[in-house]
């Protein structure tokens, strides 16, 4: 559920304002990526490097990289955890014309815990042309033997686009859910359980994005997680954080967070923001969003956040429900448990949504086109029997399997339909199958 979400306070702005604020920050400008290159998995002993040549000759220009990779400490300290970290990571550039752009740090956390890396560059001195550029990736600080792994790495090349800005407000005052938050890539705190706002979004451009969430006073605490959110595995999925208590690595002040990320098209992503200690109460938030793309809000319901309320969402649902998972986005009622409530407010949300009555999907619409027909029993009868968590394939009532209960939820609304336009009618031979149907059901009966 969408904690805090009001549809007035989401929207596109382009205030020039905005931007020179997060400017002063030290935000980065917005960028998209324009070419990618997957490097694979390689190590970076202490007193080595790992280096690439990329050919981007296909490119008008290049402003600058960005990366994504998962970071791992192949030979670490660990007695002490000193040595290696992802923060200790440096990638050097050069361009064919010869200028050279280093990062340094790529990104990271002040742990030997593994950790994914989804950053982008700052820009090179002017814009690059095309053409064959090396890649050298060093861990300079890190004494022998400790040795850094990077897996599943690719190579992005990006260029300056004008800003896109959004801005989201929302609280983590009291009455607002709870957890335990993080308090870096692999430490739970200990100040809670606090209150959390959680923002489920998908990116219409991939690039760089900049999330700068400011509070009133006293300490602030953002989380971004990439494919999933669960807020009773606050580690699992997490791509990135920004401390606000005036110690963070970006510099920001007290009060402020500052989150940059590389995101990719056709991901989900979830932006938390976390009351900061238990014993300090929850505020308001202000949060401006600054990237090459749109901010897609996955509306509850619409898991994929692809607009529309279809069975990908209620199949997942269905199957979420059946897994007894605690992922707050199928919580669709708030009420804390992912349940067959939330599968009844979703076909009430959807068919708000989809059906021109507005009225919600009825009990046995497998195929949801807002009547309960018999193409909709052919459905129940292809699969029944099978261990299928699947609405769309005629588990109606969640339970994991398509059985004579949902054959039942079916027949309850035969031939009715929430959509005005729609007019159920029986599909051929369903009349004789329906017979078979009963006929079954009255022998499970008498067994």
């Amino acid at each position: 559920m969408l904690h805090g979400l009001r549809k007035d306070s989401i929207h596109i702005v382009v205030w020039a304002m905005l931007a020179v604020s997060l400017a002063l920050n030290g935000a980065r400008a917005a960028v998209r990526t324009v070419a990618s290159e997957f490097l694979g998995d390689f190590d970076i002993a202490s007193s080595g490097s790992a280096a690439f040549d990329v050919d981007w000759s296909g490119l008008s220009q290049v402003s600058g990289i960005g990366f994504v990779a998962d970071w791992t400490a192949v030979v670490a300290d660990n007695g002490g955890g000193l040595n290696p970290w992802a923060l200790d990571l440096r990638a050097t550039v050069s361009a064919p014309s010869g200028d050279s752009l280093v990062w340094d740090p790529i990104g990271g956390d002040i742990t030997i815990a593994d950790y994914p890396l989804a950053d982008y560059s700052s820009v090179f001195s002017s814009p690059q042309a095309g053409g064959s550029y090396s890649v050298a990736f060093t861990t300079p600080g890190v004494p022998s033997p400790y040795v850094s792994g990077l897996r599943g790495a690719t190579l992005y090349a990006t260029e300056v686009v004008p800003d896109v800005t959004w801005e989201y407000d929302g609280s983590v005052a009291s009455g607002s859910p709870t957890w335990n938050r993080p308090f870096f890539i692999d430490g739970i705190s200990g100040l809670g359980p606090v209150a959390y706002d959680v923002l489920p979004f998908t990116v219409s451009e991939s690039g760089g994005y900049s999330f700068l969430s400011v509070i009133p006073s006293s300490n602030n605490f953002t989380f971004l997680y990439r494919g999933d959110f669960d807020p009773t595995l606050p580690l699992d999925n997490l791509l990135d954080y920004g401390l606000g208590n005036g110690s963070g690595q970006n510099g920001t002040p007290q009060g402020t967070s500052l989150i940059e990320a590389l995101l990719l098209e056709g991901e989900s992503y979830f932006y938390v923001t976390s009351q900061f200690q238990q014993a300090i109460p929850g505020s308001t938030f202000e949060t401006t969003i600054i990237g090459p793309g749109n901010i897609q809000t996955i509306g509850p319901g619409d898991f994929n956040g692809d607009g529309d309320y279809a069975c990908d969402d209620v199949d997942a649902l269905v199957a979420a429900i059946v897994a007894g998972s605690q992922n707050s986005l199928y919580d669709l009622d708030g009420d804390g448990a992912v349940a067959f409530d939330d599968l009844t407010a979703w076909l009430a949300e959807a068919g708000f949504a989809e059906n021109d009555s507005g009225a919600p999907y009825l009990a046995g619409d497998a195929d949801l086109n807002g009547a309960v027909d018999g193409n909709d029993f052919l459905v129940w009868n292809q699969n029944k029997f099978s261990p299928t968590p699947a609405w769309c394939h005629g588990d109606f009532n969640a339970d994991g399997e398509v059985s004579g209960a949902d054959f039942l939820l079916w027949n309850q609304n035969k031939f009715t339909f929430a959509d005005l336009n729609s007019v159920p009618e029986p599909a051929t031979g369903v009349v004789l199958w329906i017979g078979i149907g009963f006929a079954w059901l009255i022998r499970k009966r008498q067994a």
